[in-house]
């Protein structure tokens, strides 16, 4: 709840844990002084109910505090092989240091619960090792100490199977070009999407008047914006998306 009144809007979702213990709220993109309030979490069974809250406090980047912290370097796309190990990067800095946490589909990673399959390095690094195809989604590295808290830019894990003919994640437009500019060329079906194929031989700026080729090597330190294809059961969809070539 957010001034005593149950939380509606198409910025505010409620993500549940998969054991129904609990759930995120999530308020994306935030707005200043808008979202700012105190917000209460009420937890209710047979036995009664229970609440807790908390204040949200959301600045403007030139009033933040000396010491908010920073991603210096956040978790990028990754595609691994099934029972490999995948390692999502991230570097955080800060006044005092930042504790480094890591989100999955908007849901806290608790590395405790995996048995020892998954573990946050020192350096901040979240290493999955075994991968299944419950590691795939989007990951998150959070930055917090003191002064506030930071998340990154989310990244997708992909899972795929050993065996060709098993299901493979759908890759985006995006993601199907950074991995033509990293090897030149490619060409095939749309990282498993039935019915799809896509081919790239080049690799094009569309935001410029006269697109041009990029060769192969070169990297982006700006956002380039790319056409989305993905298909599957229900067809072929087109949508825009930003990618960020670091």
């Amino acid at each position: 709840m957010k001034k005593g009144k149950k939380v509606s809007s198409q910025r505010f979702e409620v993500i549940e844990f998969d054991d129904g213990a609990g759930s995120v709220l999530r308020i994306q993109p935030l707005r200043v002084q808008r979202d700012e309030a105190i917000y209460e979490c009420t937890a209710t069974n047979s036995l009664g109910e229970i609440n807790t809250s908390a204040k949200l406090s959301v600045l403007e980047e030139e009033q933040l505090p000396p010491g908010f912290p920073s991603i210096d370097m956040g978790p990028q796309l990754k595609v691994v092989e099934k029972a490999r190990t995948a390692t999502m990067l991230c570097a955080a800095g800060g006044n005092p240091d930042p504790e480094i946490s890591w989100f999955k589909d908007f849901l806290p990673v608790d590395p405790a619960t995996s048995n020892g399959r998954i573990k946050q390095l020192r350096s901040g690094a979240l290493q999955i090792e075994s991968s299944e195809e419950s590691d795939q989604g989007k990951y998150e590295c959070v930055a917090t100490n003191s002064a506030g808290t930071r998340y990154s830019a989310p990244a997708n894990l992909y899972v795929r199977g050993k065996d060709a003919g098993s299901a493979q994640p759908c890759l985006h437009g995006a993601e199907l070009a950074l991995l033509a500019m990293l090897s030149g060329s490619l060409s095939g079906d749309s990282g498993g999407c039935h019915g799809s194929r896509f081919s790239f031989s080049r690799l094009f700026l569309q935001q410029q008047e006269q697109p041009q080729q990029l060769p192969l090597g070169t990297l982006l330190m700006a956002a380039a914006t790319f056409p989305s294809f993905s298909a599957g059961p229900l067809g072929h969809s087109h949508s825009w998306e930003y990618l960020y070539l670091l």
